[in-house]
């Protein structure tokens, strides 16, 4: 029988602070997140599976002093692309808010917010 560690609990403990950690600090020292909107149309590009999102409204948060019109995520930006894919689609089927963090993104336009985390609500 192999010998048990009396550090496993605690090591197991550290691990798992150490993630929350590392999660809460890469969410907080995001951009300023969008504001709650329905979306109203989606658009994905088949070459690489960019998903381009747009509200009826503009999403609320300035790039560059223009209000961003759309938010996009693809599978470079996002580790989690199918998961985030299937929110937008279950949020936009079910007429849900939904509010993006991520960051401007100048290389794609002023007017463009690359969302790297999202939140669906009914607010």
């Amino acid at each position: 029988r192999p010998p048990r560690s009396t550090l496993f609990p605690y090591t197991t403990l550290f691990r798992s602070i150490l993630i929350v950690s590392v999660l809460l600090f890469s969410i907080s020292t995001l951009a300023e997140p969008t504001v709650a909107r329905n979306i109203s149309v989606i658009k994905l590009q088949g070459a690489d599976g960019t998903v381009m999102l747009e509200a009826a409204e503009a999403w609320g948060t300035s790039c560059a002093g223009t209000y961003v019109d759309t938010v996009y995520f693809d599978k470079t930006t996002v580790q989690a692309y199918d998961a985030m894919l299937s929110m937008v689609l279950s949020a936009y089927m079910a007429q849900k808010k939904v509010r993006f963090y991520g960051s401007c993104d100048a290389s794609k336009g002023n007017n463009f917010y690359k969302g790297t985390y999202l939140i669906v609500s009914d607010k």
